[in-house]
């Protein structure tokens, strides 16, 4: 409710200062603005195109390094802490894995090549 009255406000002291105001100081004023207007429209677009850098999803295609693995599941280390993984394979530690999914507090994980090969393919 404030920020539509604050809109409105900023709006309504915009055309009265643009009125107000001699041409020749409310043209550069305007064309100031409008340019400061376009480039926060261009800067918030691009920042919403990112992906996340928090939460879950922020994990999905990062790389850990697996610490011990038995059948399909194991430990991976990633960004310094311990993480449960589960993965189709066999990995050896020190392997380096890719994080495909996320489930709760397990890692779903493949091995570095054969997950880029699936990532590109869900781009």
């Amino acid at each position: 409710m404030w920020d539509h009255a604050l809109h409105l406000a900023m709006v309504l002291a915009g055309v009265a200062a643009f009125l107000v105001a001699p041409l020749p100081v409310a043209i550069p004023i305007f064309a100031a603005m409008s340019g400061l207007a376009i480039a926060s429209s261009v800067a918030v677009r691009r920042t919403l195109r990112l992906p996340p850098k928090t939460g879950s999803e922020s994990l999905i295609g990062d790389i850990g390094t697996v610490v011990e693995w038995q059948r399909d599941t194991g430990l991976i280390r990633h960004r310094g802490e311990l993480w449960r993984a589960t993965g189709m394979g066999a990995f050896e530690p020190r392997v380096r894995v890719r994080i495909v999914q996320v489930e709760g507090t397990v890692l779903h994980v493949a091995s570095d090549d054969a997950s880029k090969a699936s990532l590109r393919g869900r781009l």
